[in-house]
């Protein structure tokens, strides 16, 4: 079955949001919805799995991107996704982030154009999620190797 991010901030029309989800999850899409945990209740009877970030009631997109990559499961969800669908303005970042996570990944802006290239959506292989799950560690550890040098060389010590 193929996978479907979907990541909602501010939905206008929850309602039909919840049509669009439920039309995805009909094209034989398995559905996720990251969203804020105060929207969580807009989206229980979709029949999607959520996942809730923590959000202060008026959040800047670089805010909503910054928790939500901060997030094991939101990025594991990205790194298998075939389909990555900002519902929203204020997702769009979130969704620009996490398709440089899954760079094989379809993203899109807004769920009629999701819709609409449902049919081109390649299935991808265990191998491609493999590769995009190492290459996103390799990507952590090199950040990490980089800071704690940076460190060093301003503490004095080479």
């Amino acid at each position: 079955m193929r996978k479907a991010l979907v990541v909602v901030v501010g939905a206008a029309r929850p309602a039909v949001l919840v049509g669009h989800l439920a039309e995805l999850s009909a094209r034989g899409f398995d559905v996720t919805v990251v969203t804020p945990k105060r929207q969580a209740a807009r989206f229980a009877d979709a029949g999607v799995a959520l996942v809730t970030i923590k959000s202060r009631k008026a959040t800047a997109p670089e805010v909503v991107a910054r928790i939500a990559l901060s997030k094991p499961k939101v990025v594991e969800h990205a790194l298998t996704a075939d389909l990555i669908v900002a519902a929203d303005d204020r997702a769009l970042l979130t969704v620009w982030q996490l398709a440089r996570v899954n760079r094989t990944a379809v993203a899109r802006y807004g769920m009629a154009p999701a819709l609409r290239v449902l049919d081109d959506v390649p299935r991808r292989t265990s191998a491609q999620v493999r590769r995009d799950r190492l290459r996103h560690r390799v990507r952590g550890l090199r950040r990490v190797a980089v800071t704690q040098a940076r460190r060093v060389v301003r503490r004095g010590r080479t």
